[in-house]
């Protein structure tokens, strides 16, 4: 990233140990990355575990790293699991694999389907007849950006006894570009013709 400075975005779908990590030993390092896009914290929405709603595992994990990466003094794009659940990828997608007929396809599918049917049985999941792709989801802001409507706000760590990944909005100096809308059928659109593109032996 020193060669390139502004050039490199850092798409971040899992705990930020790394990154933070990246930014509390170089000082410089907020000004090299372009933007940290992550997948993480949870405003308002569960998982369908009760009393521990809101609940998100990536923040959870490491809920110190996240508060230094949503500080960070550069630009931040932020997708919750109350956005990502907007989008549910069901019975309608996974025939769209199927009828694929690629090895990348059908590796999916059969993948997959086992999910599209646990989460019809499981009585708590906010989510029905599918599964939420979390990861894709920031993802496919990397392409199409024009799906998604974003307002800026300071997030961090909510301050209570016990951590579940929730965050909540304060009044700060680094804001992030938090995403609060997407077309959800664009999106998965974009997710079925991505997928279509490869058919790699």
């Amino acid at each position: 990233m020193r060669s390139h400075p502004g050039e490199v975005t850092i798409l971040a779908i899992g705990p930020l140990t790394n990154v933070a990590g990246a930014l509390v030993l170089d000082d410089h390092f907020a000004t090299y990355v372009r933007a940290i896009v992550l997948m993480g914290g949870s405003l308002d929405a569960g998982m369908g575990v009760p009393f521990l709603s809101p609940l998100e595992f990536n923040f959870l994990k490491d809920p110190r790293a996240a508060d230094i990466v949503l500080s960070a003094p550069c630009e931040k794009v932020v997708f919750t699991s109350d956005l990502c659940q907007q989008v549910v990828f069901g019975r309608r997608e996974l025939e769209a694999l199927q009828g694929m007929k690629s090895y990348q396809a059908s590796w999916l599918a059969r993948r997959i389907e086992p999910w599209l049917k646990l989460n019809n049985l499981l009585p708590l999941v906010p989510w029905r007849g599918g599964f939420v792709p979390w990861d894709v989801v920031a993802a496919v802001w990397l392409r199409r950006p024009e799906l998604f409507e974003c307002e800026e706000v300071g997030l961090r760590m909510r301050r209570s006894r016990f951590t579940t990944g929730a965050i909540e909005r304060f009044e700060c100096q680094a804001p992030s570009r938090m995403a609060v809308k997407v077309r959800a059928d664009k999106l998965l659109d974009e997710f079925l013709d991505g997928i279509a593109c490869f058919d790699i032996k």
